[in-house]
Parts: C-alpha cells; sequence; structure tokens
C-alpha cells in the first residue's frame, strides 16, 4: 500500500563493474584508466536511466478497480459475525484498500477509527489510522484525513518519523496550511540525498500544489543538491513531466472504467506516454554523454 514513487535503482557491485572495465578494454583495445573508468561510469549511468524510465513506465499503469477479492470476501463474513471486532473491522479494511475500494475503506474503518486504542499492538493500531489516512485522502476528504492523523502516535525510529512527516506534509498542504506542510517536508527530506528526497516531493506534489507551495517546496528539495544544481533541476523537471503524464493516464484510465464504451482517449494518452518516455530517455542520455566527453576533454 505504499504511495507511488519513482523507482530509484542502485548500482552495479564492483566486482560487475570491474568485469564491464575488463569488456570495454578488450574491445577497445585498452584506454587510458581513467577515461575507462569514465566510460564505465557512464555505461553504468545510462542503463541505470533506461532502467528507471523502464520502471516508471510500469508504474504508469492504472489500479484497476477489481472486484471484490476472496480474502475481503472471506473477511466480511467474519466482520458480520461479530460485528464489532476491532481487528476484524482493520482486516477487511486492508482487504478492501489491496482491492483498490476506497469508498468502502473509509466506511469500513470509520467504525474503528474512535476504538483504535482497544488494539494492543501498535503498529496495527497505527495501520488502521494510517491506512484511514490515505483512504481519506483518496477520497478527497481532506478534513476528515487530518483529523485522523491527530490521533496517530509519532513514531520514534528515524526512517518511520520522516514517512510519518511526509503524510503531515500532504495532509496539511492537502488543508490548505503550507507552513506546517512545508515544515513536515522539511523534516521528511533532511539529510537525504536529491535521488531519496526528489520521490517524496513528488509524492506530495499534487497536495503542495494546492496550497500554493509548490515553488518553495521545490526550493527546499533542490537545497539538498550539493553539486551539478542544473543537473538536478533537469532531473527534476523531468520527473515532474512524467508524474504529470502519470496523473493524466490514470485519470483516463479511472474514466475508461465508468465509460467503456470510448476506450480511443485512453489509447492517445497510453501512446502519448510512451513517446514521452522515449524522448525523456533519449534527453537523459544525451545529457548524461554531454557530461562525460565534458570531463573526458573531448570536443
Amino acid at each position: 500500500l505504499k504511495p507511488w514513487a519513482f523507482p530509484c535503482v542502485q548500482l552495479r557491485d564492483s566486482a560487475i563493474q570491474q568485469r564491464q572495465m575488463s569488456e570495454i578494454r578488450q574491445r577497445r583495445g585498452g584506454l587510458p584508466e581513467s577515461a575507462e573508468e569514465e566510460t564505465v561510469a557512464k555505461d553504468n549511468a545510462a542503463e541505470e536511466i533506461v532502467d528507471k524510465l523502464r520502471k516508471a513506465f510500469k508504474d504508469t499503469q492504472p489500479v484497476k478497480i477489481n472486484g471484490t477479492s476472496n480474502e475481503a470476501k472471506r473477511c466480511k463474513e467474519q466482520l458480520a459475525a461479530d460485528p464489532y471486532n476491532i481487528e476484524l473491522i482493520l482486516d477487511l479494511g486492508t482487504a478492501y484498500a489491496i482491492d483498490g475500494h476506497w469508498e468502502k475503506v473509509c466506511n469500513v474503518l470509520l467504525r474503528g477509527w474512535k476504538r483504535a486504542k482497544e488494539i494492543n499492538d501498535p503498529e496495527r493500531r497505527t495501520q488502521l489510522l494510517s491506512l484511514l489516512v490515505e483512504a481519506s485522502y483518496k477520497c478527497n476528504k481532506f478534513k476528515q484525513a487530518l483529523a485522523v492523523m491527530s490521533d496517530i502516535e509519532e513514531p520514534q525510529e528515524l526512517e518511520a518519523v520522516k514517512s510519518y512527516e511526509l503524510m503531515r506534509c500532504k495532509i496539511y498542504s492537502a488543508n490548505g496550511d503550507t507552513h506546517k506542510g512545508l515544515r513536515s517536508l522539511a523534516a521528511a527530506i533532511k539529510d537525504d540525498a536529491f535521488d531519496t528526497a526528489a520521490p517524496k516531493w513528488l509524492h506530495c506534489l499534487h497536495a503542495l500544489k494546492r496550497a500554493g507551495a509548490y515553488e518553495e517546496s521545490k526550493s527546499k528539495l533542490l537545497e539538498q543538491v550539493t553539486e551539478d544544481v542544473q543537473s538536478a533541476r533537469d532531473k527534476l523537471d523531468l520527473l515532474e513531466k512524467l508524474a504529470k503524464a502519470r496523473d493524466e493516464y490514470h485519470e483516463a484510465a479511472m474514466g475508461q472504467e465508468a465509460s467503456p464504451s470510448s476506450p480511443s482517449s485512453l489509447r492517445y494518452i497510453s501512446a502519448g506516454l510512451i513517446a514521452f518516455i522515449v524522448s525523456a530517455m533519449l534527453l537523459l542520455l544525451y545529457h548524461k554523454e554531454r557530461t562525460s566527453l565534458a570531463r573526458l576533454n573531448i570536443t
């Protein structure tokens, strides 16, 4: 149930890099060591970009609204037999979320909201409230999301704190509280590398724009960049366009679910998205090539 984020791909380990250097050396008849390393770094970067864009396109596939799963049916039957069981309420809400039925998630988990403290396991208690926050947000019930969020206990572990602050950024911003939204964003991306912070910002982008905090939040993100600021700006602009294309595709896909008699618009948007990703890939590869040549002093 994690929110969409642009996939981050780790570089290959040193053994694979050494093998690649050896192969390139054999093909090219022996380049200077620094040139070989630069070439391998460029090749790795290019492969990384292709992999990122390939995975990003995979992530653009819309989440289809499925029928009710067997798991949801089972949980529903159990809850019908024991309608006040808070654990079963959470189980059914979770099953509906996996199925993509967010209105049903809201309806079910609202029954357990004020009883969340009855759940002994703190992780499951947080799960119920966090899931209700997400469902409320997806259903555009922003004030409800804010009210539920206020009942969540603040975590202690660093990564959990950052996830919590990311949620707060989105919900505060959706409710128009620019100051708190930006403050939570700063906490969520504190000390993160740019490639780690950028997906977090993109996750909250729609809400940040709603709060009128787009420019200021983007500036906060770019403060994470320690070198090659222009390259980071270019990458961020590209990621924004990809996120926008994804959102438009999702909206069209959801409209297609409601109106299956008009598939052409979805095909056009899908084709446009593919064309955009190919263009983005070529642009980034060109940028990497130009940067590598500059470092090798090749004109």
